[in-house]
């Protein structure tokens, strides 16, 4: 079964969802990331164990 986590990004609210399982496989949708600490948050969600 797949959780979703939500995020918002960039100055126009740029939705990116990231689904995922307890296997920790993952799938970004829309990674609208603007800023360099939103490419950092993005990344720390997707790496941390």
């Amino acid at each position: 079964m797949f959780a979703v986590k939500v995020f918002i990004f960039s100055p126009v609210q740029e939705n990116t969802y990231i689904l995922y399982n307890e296997r920790k496989d993952c799938i970004i949708i829309d990674p609208g990331c603007y800023y360099d600490n939103e490419k950092d948050e993005l990344a720390f969600f997707v790496e941390k164990d």
